[in-house]
């Protein structure tokens, strides 16, 4: 076998003497890619969109079909966590080496115990699993410094890339339409995508057959106050009702965008700061600095509101489990709306910083983070991948300068 770009050549052949693709490879429109030819052309990123309604069946029975998939995903996920933990062997004082990783075939035993999930599903779930388990494997049974992982209701029920299919509403309406087995039948969801103009692109991409679509996923996020579809619960113990939006999370191999206009080998440098979050600097252009101050108003008055909330909850209170429920469910909330503004900006500043890459024509981000004291508990390293993505997809380099490092 044979790349079409680099024409390397790797042959492999199975026990009936038929040609197999090598792992790493990919066959995509007729053409084979090695490894290193596919990474450059192309990039692997999620996109999540909420489900606006079913368009085969009515809410009630869709929420019946997500909590039956949901209910038994979590199931067969923690029961394959038990399979391969039973077959571990105990550690001995006269062990040296860590055995390898047991590998049973599952698939059998999961059809037969799990019977309402899809054969596909299943085949994802137990290689994902599998997975994560050996992720955790060294920590759980030879060093003993965790304990093995836990599936919580709902886990996200996946479903391949062989029963799904992207699709638009109609061809006037560029509304997106995704079909996926559920529950033993194949359901179409409408999906919301007037919010989401970034993905616009990647959505006409997959439509088209330009960009890979792999294995995705479907799962609820709780939202209060929203007027959207989605599912009524009940907190476990007697908590109050809230209410969770459905997203499917659409994974993909995109193809590389290009910086448009003259290549004129620009640098974009950017730096945090004791008193700003962040400056940008062009040679030749005068400096861009992002204060932020309404974000660290954000932190000190989550934190602060945290800290009184826990001081209502000290032992000398002596509260009941019944009496700390609604303090746990409004800690909850604050939470979650802090987290959804904070990711909110982190993808508005994103955004910012390499619109302005590409409208100065740089070809490469430099991102120095010497000092942080101005926002001391932000998630800067989530914030540098997000950078780093973003830079990956329009083709701009990124880099990591030290302190020592000189400026361009």
């Amino acid at each position: 076998m044979k790349c079409g770009t680099c024409r390397a050549e790797n042959r492999l052949v199975d026990k009936h003497g038929k040609e197999r693709t090598p792992r790493g490879w990919k066959l995509f429109q007729g053409q084979r890619y090695c490894a290193a030819c596919w990474e450059k052309q192309f990039v692997l990123r999620s996109l999540v969109l909420a489900v606006s309604k079913p368009l085969d069946l009515s809410w009630d029975e869709f929420t019946d079909r997500l909590e039956t998939a949901w209910r038994q995903t979590t199931q067969l996920s923690n029961a394959i966590i038990t399979k391969l933990a039973l077959l571990e062997p105990v550690r001995t004082p006269e062990m040296t080496k860590m055995p390898a990783a047991p590998s049973p075939y599952l698939y059998p035993w999961a059809c037969d115990e799990f019977p309402d999930l899809d054969v596909q599903s299943i085949n994802s779930l137990i290689h994902t699993v599998q997975r994560t388990y050996n992720r955790f494997r060294l920590e759980v049974f030879w060093r003993r410094s965790r304990s093995l992982p836990q599936y919580r209701y709902p886990a996200p029920a996946p479903f391949p890339s062989q029963s799904s299919k992207l699709e638009w509403l109609s061809d006037s309406q560029k509304v997106p339409v995704v079909t996926l087995r559920l529950g033993g039948e194949r359901t179409r969801l409408q999906l919301q995508s007037k919010h989401q103009k970034n993905y616009k692109l990647s959505l006409s991409q997959i439509v088209a057959g330009e960009a890979k679509l792999c294995e995705g996923a479907i799962y609820r996020k709780v939202s209060f106050g929203t007027h959207r579809p989605g599912v009524v619960s009940r907190a476990p113990g007697g908590g109050q009702r809230f209410h969770s939006q459905v997203f499917v999370k659409l994974t993909a191999w995109l193809p590389r965008q290009t910086v448009s206009g003259p290549a004129k080998r620009r640098h974009l440098r950017v730096s945090t700061g004791n008193d700003f979050f962040l400056s940008a600097s062009v040679s030749g252009e005068p400096q861009w600095t992002l204060h932020a101050d309404h974000v660290r108003r954000w932190i000190n008055s989550h934190a602060e509101r945290l800290r009184r909330l826990s001081s209502d909850q000290d032992f000398a209170a002596r509260q009941s489990r019944r009496h700390r429920l609604p303090i746990n469910e409004f800690r909850s909330k604050l939470t979650g709306k802090h987290h959804r503004r904070m990711a909110n900006f982190l993808k508005q500043t994103c955004a910012e910083v390499s619109d302005y890459a590409v409208r100065n024509g740089c070809r490469k981000i430099i991102w120095q983070r010497e000092n942080t004291g101005f926002l001391r508990s932000f998630p800067w390293f989530e914030l540098e991948t997000s950078l780093e993505h973003r830079a990956e997809e329009l083709g701009i380099l990124f880099e990591r300068a030290t302190s020592g490092s000189p400026s361009t």
